[in-house]
């Protein structure tokens, strides 16, 4: 931020709760993981409304 001339003033709440964040490689699960996971579907296709499967046509 110091680098690019951005005041660290205007972002010094962000920056003080990032001291206490630990480093990760994040936790996204999606909309689709989760109803999968609800549902108890056996694949993700089944919960995505349009699902992109290469080669394929979404019939079921």
């Amino acid at each position: 931020m110091r680098k690019s001339g951005i005041d660290t003033r205007t972002y010094s709440n962000y920056l003080m709760i990032a001291k206490y964040l630990y480093p990760s490689a994040g936790f996204g699960i999606g909309i689709e993981r989760l109803t999968r996971y609800i549902c108890g579907f056996k694949e993700i296709k089944y919960a995505n409304l349009f699902p992109k499967i290469p080669g394929e046509y979404a019939y079921f």
